[in-house]
């Protein structure tokens, strides 16, 4: 750079044609320049501008993923309400069975309950049925006795009756065999 200002220092004064050929060529280099640039700038705008689709559709991609994630994620939503009001249902169900069940045992117990007093109620029944039977067996037996007693009786009085009579001994005797077999 410093040979250039030197020679410019020292280097007689150019003339207007080459002042004019300078520029011209000088024109021509920022022409040039101002080409590669532009040409520049538009490779840069368009690398730029094909970056931005390609992030535009990414980014259309992931906005569209996202809304399919919060379908599925409403649909799920709507499955996890539809399991929690079938679980809610499910919960009631068992909790009336329960309920259900406990009448039943309790039920079940009273039933039980008047089993064993109907069958201890049968069971008195029956033995008041033994005892009324043996009693009549009992008081049939008294019969036959007292009218073996009441036979005896009888025959004795008709054997006293019949020794004050005058009539031979004999027949006491058959009747004293007579009372002997009652």
């Amino acid at each position: 750079m410093t040979n250039r200002i030197t020679r410019n220092l020292f280097s007689p004064i150019p003339s207007k044609g080459d002042l004019r050929n300078q520029l011209e060529k000088l024109h021509g280099e920022m022409s040039e320049k101002e080409k590669a640039v532009e040409h520049h700038y538009n490779i840069l705008l368009s690398e730029s501008n094909q970056k931005l689709q390609s992030q535009e559709l990414v980014i259309k991609q992931l906005t569209d993923n996202v809304n399919q994630k919060e379908l599925l994620l409403q649909k799920l939503d709507g499955t996890v309400k539809e399991k929690d009001a079938e679980l809610q249902e499910l919960l009631n169900k068992y909790k009336n069975l329960l309920r259900a069940n406990e009448e039943l045992e309790l039920k079940n117990e009273g039933l039980v309950k008047e089993k064993c007093a109907a069958q201890s109620q049968q069971s008195i029944i029956k033995i008041v049925r033994e005892l009324e039977e043996n009693k009549e067996a009992e008081y049939e037996k008294l019969i036959v006795a007292l009218r073996k007693e009441q036979n005896i009786y009888s025959t004795l009085v008709k054997t006293f009756k019949e020794s004050d009579s005058p009539r031979p001994k004999t027949p006491d005797k058959q009747n004293c065999l007579r009372i002997r077999q009652l």
